[in-house]
């Protein structure tokens, strides 16, 4: 595999092209709710950039199905050299890599093609504008099986107040609560009937 470089961008997964844009404790922790097989669902990723922190998962978890979505327009706009997506396919499309599928556009294109109920557990990290992560999580809500989990990065960065604007408000709205926080990462459940989001 010919390895990407993205200097100054995340964190370097040994083996894997490009960066991973979260911490190690972070993919751990995300790690550690992703069944070893997935008999009632799959994973979804929402913003995979280089795909790293996605094969680091799936290589772990072989059993189970990962989808990505990105539209990769960030990555033209501000940056030069490789391409994020040529870094996506060099981790996650080689021979015997076979549980990872990816959608280039976004998370409202894939839901309108999707069929309802097929994720467990999604993990949020595309756009991280207000409007853009509050459209992510919306779009998700569907795909969602009864009781998955969905996690979303960046929350509570000062980089990114719109993650942490998004999430509240999507709580509030949607009726879904914290049940877990590592570092920046929250994870969400919908709350049982009368049940009040958390803090």
């Amino acid at each position: 595999m010919e390895t990407q470089n993205f200097p100054g961008i995340g964190r370097k997964i040994p083996g894997l092209a490009g960066h991973s844009l979260i911490t190690d404790t972070e993919r751990e922790a995300v790690l550690d709710i992703i069944p070893q097989s997935s008999p009632g669902g799959h994973f979804l990723e929402i913003g995979t950039f280089a795909g790293a922190t996605l094969a680091y998962w799936a290589d772990r978890r072989p059993n189970v199905t990962f989808q990505s979505i990105d539209i990769f327009e960030s990555w033209r706009k501000h940056h030069k050299g490789p391409e994020a997506l040529v870094a996506w396919h060099d981790n996650n499309a080689t021979s015997g890599r076979t549980n990872r599928r990816l959608f280039v556009g976004t998370s409202e294109q894939f839901a309108a093609i999707c069929r309802p109920e097929m994720f467990s557990i999604a993990f949020v990290d595309g756009d991280h504008s207000r409007g853009g992560c509050y459209r992510d999580l919306a779009a998700v809500i569907p795909l969602m099986l009864y009781g998955g989990t969905i996690a979303c990065h960046d929350y509570g960065s000062k980089r990114h107040p719109g993650v942490a604007e998004a999430v509240d408000q999507f709580r509030l709205e949607a009726g879904f609560h914290i049940v877990n926080r590592v570092e920046s990462v929250v994870f969400l459940q919908r709350a049982i009937s009368g049940h009040r989001g958390d803090s």
